[in-house]
């Protein structure tokens, strides 16, 4: 029998769930053989060992099937529970587990093994001692023949030794730990990271040492740097709102982004300009009238930037409340900008309306632009928008004009071209009598009976040009001058008939009758060389 001849073989499963569901299928209860062994990875179940000695169907005290059957249906055999010690398979290290992991039925030539893997060749156990890197057939040198009492031994053995007081000598310095280190040289990294901790727990932080510090929400705490006592948020907040209180606020602009952040710092860094500023002022019309001369180098030179200077300084109370005000100022040290503003509220409210003229000058009243300026709402930025000069008012006028839609056309405009465009397809812009609508010469040699090119100067509105000469588009009546060089035969033709022959003498002209669509032109009538002439038509 195999357990008598050591051909038992062995199998790991990780539940006794995954177990019975193995030997339920035929295929794998066929290849069982008696005493094969079955271990369990779980902890609270027995392992088992297979009977094949049983016909009859078995179940456990829960009611599961416990025997397996062949693909015939036949019962061949039955767990038994393994009356052995069992082994706590969790104490494994890492390659105790991959030990158990890695273990399979058979040696499969289709896969790859690391060393440590197990499987099963010829009904024995081996264990991979050269790694298998690529799919082959089962080669033993690299694999030794085992047993699970071997294999077993060997992780008693490991745990035996992994369970001795370890010995160290701690390190001298904080390091890393490092994968593959001696146990001792861990523990003396271990040992000077937590001797280090417990030293850093009981350190006060100070201005020269790092440690921990103890919070505190205290305003009026004295405590020096070497407490180790640090303000919380909390505390400086109110301390903040302390100090900001006992403080005299002048305005609400924020100069913080100004020299220091310090009003100090803001007078030195716009020292020039404060130097500069000329200001006059005479309160008129009980307090609500206001006249001003400043010169801004640091405003931009444009009016909607001056308008809303004086909007937000002096309409608004921020400097001198005023209800109007008239002013000149020079801004950016460039332009000149004159004017008055006004408004209905000096109040912040959501009714407020700013409006006035300003004009911005260069060199003199005549050389300036008048802007009209509005404001409306709660604070309200301002608009700015130029007075039309008469050249662009009488432009715009114009443009309307021709744009405004009739009932005739699209707009006066396009009326006027449609009614221009239809008149000059009908000749009577082009068609004056007694002007020249085509010309004619020619230099080259031809043959006898050839059309002659060398039309020029052709009025499109009465012919058509192609390869033999013209064509009309119309029907009228013209007088053709043309004569001939070198005694030329030259034939004028119109519709389609020759109308006169040259000779080769100077003409006074013919009058033909010329019809839409049919050919015309110069023929030549003899085979001479040499050049041809030259012509022209006149409209009747």
């Amino acid at each position: 029998m195999a357990v008598a001849q050591g051909k038992s073989a062995g199998l790991v499963f990780n539940t006794y769930a995954e177990l019975l569901a193995y030997i339920a299928v035929p295929a794998n209860a066929e290849k069982f053989r008696l005493g094969d062994q079955f271990l369990i990875k779980a902890t609270d179940v027995p392992d088992y060992w297979w009977d094949n000695t049983v016909t009859t169907a078995q179940t456990d005290s829960a009611g599961n099937v416990i025997s397996g059957k062949n693909t015939s249906g036949k019962v061949i055999g039955a767990l038994v529970e393994l009356e052995a010690r069992k082994i706590d398979l969790s104490k494994y290290d890492v390659n105790d587990a991959a030990l158990f992991n890695n273990m399979s039925d058979q040696y499969n030539s289709s896969r790859t093994y690391d060393v440590g893997d197990i499987c099963i060749y010829n009904n024995n156990l081996y264990k991979c001692i050269t790694a298998v890197k690529a799919a082959e057939t089962f080669n033993a040198s690299k694999w030794n023949k085992t047993s699970l009492a071997a294999l077993h031994a060997e992780q008693e053995k490991k745990i035996s030794e992994n369970n001795q007081p370890p010995t160290y000598t701690e390190a001298s310095s904080l390091s890393a730990l490092t994968s593959g280190e001696k146990l001792s040289v861990a523990f003396g990294k271990i040992a000077k990271a937590v001797s280090t901790l417990i030293s850093h727990i009981s350190t006060k932080a100070t201005s020269s040492v790092l440690g921990h510090v103890k919070l505190s929400d205290s305003t009026s705490s004295t405590s020096a740097a070497s407490t180790g006592v640090a303000a919380t948020p909390k505390a400086v907040k109110a301390a903040y709102d302390l100090a900001n209180s006992h403080t005299k606020k002048l305005g609400t602009t924020d100069i913080s982004s100004i020299g220091d952040g310090t009003v100090t710092g803001a007078i030195a860094v716009n020292k020039e300009a404060i130097e500069e500023v000329n200001q006059s002022l005479t309160n008129l019309n009980d307090s609500k009238k206001t006249y001003l001369r400043l010169v801004l180098p640091n405003l931009a030179a444009d009016a909607k930037t001056v308008c809303d200077y004086i909007n937000k300084n002096y309409l608004l109370g921020q400097l001198s409340p005023a209800y109007t005000v008239e002013f000149d100022i020079i801004a950016a040290k460039v332009d000149w900008f004159s004017g008055t503003l006004s408004t209905d509220s000096t109040a912040l409210v959501a009714g407020r309306t700013v409006w006035g003229i300003v004009q911005q000058r260069s060199i003199s009243a005549d050389n300036s632009t008048v802007y009209k300026y509005f404001a409306a709402g709660e604070g309200g930025a301002g608009s700015v928008s130029p007075f039309k000069s008469y050249d662009q008012g009488y432009a715009q006028g114009v443009t309307d004009a021709d744009n405004r839609a009739n009932a005739n056309s699209t707009n006066y405009k396009t009326g006027y071209n449609n009614g221009y465009n239809a008149g000059k397809s009908d000749g009577a812009l082009t068609g004056v009598s007694g002007c020249c609508i085509a010309g004619w010469r020619s230099i080259d040699a031809y043959s006898n009976n050839q059309w002659v090119s060398g039309w020029t100067g052709v009025n499109p509105n009465y012919f058509t040009v192609n390869g033999y000469g013209i064509v009309p588009k119309r029907n009228f009546t013209a007088t053709v001058y043309w004569q001939g060089y070198n005694k030329r035969d030259i034939d004028f033709y119109s519709n389609g008939v020759m109308g006169h022959r040259d000779n080769g003498t100077s003409m006074n002209g013919v009058k033909m009758n010329f019809y839409a669509g049919t050919q015309c032109g110069f023929k030549t009538n003899d085979s001479g060389g040499g050049s041809l002439g030259a012509g022209f038509i006149v409209l009747n």
